[in-house]
């Protein structure tokens, strides 16, 4: 018998969500061979990618809010990038973090504003070009999802906020 675990959409999208893996090792461990699908980041990884987001572009809404017309407005940039950004963050192209934390990648957005990138190496070193390209894409990725909120679905979050 083949058993099939699937963790549901966006239970704990920041890390991988353990219970699936720890079934999947019993299982082995008593004969049953087992896979496993996360829909979460299935769900994620399309619509963070050009087909999704030209998707969104085309059906959502239109901006209610400043940031987010900035970014409609770049979305031909947006779409040029958003599948290098993703492959980034992954860990599939780190040659890329040049690029990002040279900031001449990525449209900035609203999530850009209150950042201080004079203070950048101050959180990063001078070793840091990594780290500082994943703030950077994370911050692009941020500024996606609120765009998705405005004129998409609300509800659509990559974490929990508070109540």
């Amino acid at each position: 018998m083949d058993v099939l675990l699937i963790s549901p959409p966006l239970v704990q999208i920041n890390t991988p969500y353990p219970a699936t893996q720890f079934l999947l090792g019993y299982l082995d461990q008593i004969g049953v061979k087992g896979s496993q699908r996360d829909l979460g980041i299935e769900l994620v990884l399309t619509a963070l990618s050009r087909k999704g987001l030209q998707e969104i572009f085309e059906k959502g809404s239109r901006p209610t809010r400043p940031e987010t017309q900035f970014f409609f407005d770049a979305r031909n940039d947006v779409l040029r990038v958003i599948d290098d950004v993703i492959l980034f963050l992954q860990g599939k192209n780190p040659t890329l973090a040049f690029r990002i934390a040279g900031r001449t990648l990525v449209p900035e957005g609203g999530r850009f504003a209150s950042w201080d990138a004079s203070e950048m190496p101050g959180y990063f070193g001078t070793l840091g070009v990594q780290d500082q390209a994943k703030h950077i894409a994370s911050l692009f990725i941020d500024d996606c999802i609120d765009y998705i909120q405005d004129t998409f679905d609300p509800w659509f979050s990559l974490s929990k906020s508070p109540s």
